[in-house]
């Protein structure tokens, strides 16, 4: 059987399973850092700093930012083999 996307959504995008209430507001926070974004060179950098930086909630938020604006290049670049399961999926 197929991966369900919404799962494979969930594991890249989504808050990880048990997270606290900080990782949540901090999650929040990232979204809406980068909801405004509509250059994907400008996200790229944004991903790669919060790679660097170990900033798992900015990351994910940008990731799913990436996946919705349809940067299929960064969704693969940074997410992983969960990243290319999902676009074989969708």
């Amino acid at each position: 059987m197929p991966p369900d996307p919404r799962s494979l959504q969930r594991r890249l995008f989504g808050l990880p399973s048990g997270a606290d209430a900080t990782t949540a507001i901090s999650y929040r926070d990232a979204a809406d850092r980068v909801a405004g974004i509509d250059d994907p060179v400008q996200l790229d950098e944004l991903m790669n700093r919060a790679a660097t930086a170990g900033d798992a909630m900015l990351l994910r938020a940008a990731l799913a930012h990436a996946y919705q604006h349809g940067w299929r290049s960064l969704v693969t670049t940074y997410g992983g083999d969960a990243a290319d399961e999902l676009l074989n999926a969708a």
